[in-house]
C-alpha cells in the first residue's frame, strides 16, 4: 500500500511542522517517493520555508552522508548564521532596554548603540556580554564549543561590523562549516577540537535549539539517499559517489542514532529520501541492518489504510 504525496505533505505539515516541532520536539522520517519525482523534494522544501523553518538539502551522490561530520558540514554550509546570530543580538539589546540607532544604515556596534542610549560603550558592552553569558553560555542545551562558537557570532560584529578574512569571527565560521586550517587559530575562542564523528550528533542537537533561540521554529534537515541503491560503481552516475556495503551499513547506522535520538533533539525534522531498493533489495536496502529495520518498520498495520504519520512511507502521486 502506498500514500498519495499531497496525504503526506499535508500530514507532515500538520502534525509536526505547524506544533510538534516547534514545541520543541523532532522527528525523523524516512520516505519513498514515487519514481525519480524531484517535485516531492521542492513541495516539502517550500512548505517548510513558508513557515519561517531553516531548510537544508544533502545528496548522497555528493556527500559521504555515512559519514555524520559530513553531512554536518553540508547543512552548516546552508545555515544562515549571521541572520540567526542578528536575530538574538536584537532580542539582547531589547531585553536589555537598548534603543538601536535611529540611522538604520549606521552599523550596530557597542559605540553606535552607547551614543544612541546616552551612556558610555563599556557600559553597553558589559551588559551585553552579561546578557550573552546569561542567554547563550549557560544555556547547558547546547554543546560548551558550540556555546562559545554562537558567543563569537554574536558579539564579535559588536566590536567591528564587517569581521574580515583572519578574523577570530571567520575563523569561527570556518569551524562550523569544516573548513577550519589551524586548530591554534581557534584557541582564543576556547574551542580546542574540530568538529569530528564523536562531537557531529552534538552539533545537530545544539543547531536545533540555538535554532528556536534565534526565533525560528526550527530547522527542517532533507537527505537525499537515493544514490545509495547503486549496486556497482559502473551503474552509479557519472558524478555520483558510489558507497560499499561497508559505507551503506555506516549510513544505516547514523540514520538508527538519529532515530535514537529524537527525545533529545529540538526543533528538528528530517526526511530520509531513499530509493524503491531500500525496502526490496535484500543486500543493499533496509533488511541489510536489522537494526534499522525494527526502528521503522510498522509492526502493526491496518489492512485497508497506511498511516501518514508511520516513520516509513511509500508515496505515490504528484505533489
Amino acid at each position: 500500500m502506498t500514500i498519495p504525496v499531497d496525504e503526506w505533505l499535508r500530514a507532515m505539515s500538520n502534525e509536526y511542522l505547524e506544533t510538534f516541532v516547534p514545541e520543541g520536539g523532532a522527528a525523523v522520517k524516512f520516505v519513498i517517493p514515487p519514481a525519480r519525482d524531484e517535485s516531492f523534494i521542492v513541495s516539502l522544501s517550500r512548505e517548510a520555508a513558508s513557515r519561517n523553518y531553516m531548510v537544508a538539502f544533502v545528496d548522497a551522490g555528493t556527500t559521504r552522508v555515512h559519514l555524520i561530520d559530513q553531512l554536518f558540514f553540508a547543512v552548516s554550509r546552508q545555515v544562515d548564521w549571521e541572520g540567526l546570530a542578528a536575530n538574538v543580538r536584537e532580542r539582547s539589546l531589547i531585553e536589555s532596554a537598548y534603543v538601536l540607532p535611529e540611522d538604520g544604515g549606521q552599523p550596530v556596534t557597542f559605540a553606535s548603540i552607547a551614543e544612541a542610549n546616552h551612556v558610555t560603550p563599556q557600559m553597553v558592552r558589559l551588559n551585553l556580554q552579561q546578557w550573552f553569558t546569561d542567554k547563550i553560555f549557560h544555556d547547558y542545551h547546547m554543546t560548551q564549543e558550540f556555546r562559545q562558537a554562537m558567543s563569537i557570532l554574536c558579539f564579535e560584529p559588536l566590536r567591528s561590523p564587517v569581521p574580515g578574512d583572519g578574523s577570530l569571527y571567520q575563523t569561527v565560521m570556518d569551524w562550523l562549516r569544516g573548513e577550519a586550517r589551524l586548530l591554534s587559530a581557534l584557541r582564543p575562542a576556547f574551542i580546542y577540537q574540530r568538529i569530528a564523528r564523536h562531537n557531529a550528533r552534538d552539533l545537530f542537537a545544539s543547531l536545533g535549539h540555538w535554532s528556536q533561540l534565534a526565533g525560528r521554529p526550527g530547522i527542517v534537515v532533507i537527505v537525499d539517499f537515493r544514490a545509495c541503491a547503486a549496486t556497482s560503481r559502473a551503474l552509479s552516475p557519472p558524478d555520483s559517489m558510489f558507497y560499499t556495503k561497508r559505507a551503506l551499513v555506516e549510513f544505516y547506522e547514523v540514520m538508527r542514532q538519529f532515530v535514537d535520538a529524537t527525545d533529545d533533539l529540538e526543533g528538528f525534522f528530517m526526511a530520509a529520501i531513499g530509493a524503491p531498493e531500500f525496502l526490496t533489495d535484500d543486500e543493499r536496502g533496509i533488511r541489510k541492518y536489522r537494526a534499522l529495520e525494527m526502528r521503522v518498520a510498522e509492526e502493526v498495520r491496518d489492512r485497508t489504510h497506511d498511516n501518514p504519520l508511520a516513520t516509513l512511507s511509500r508515496l505515490t502521486g504528484e505533489a
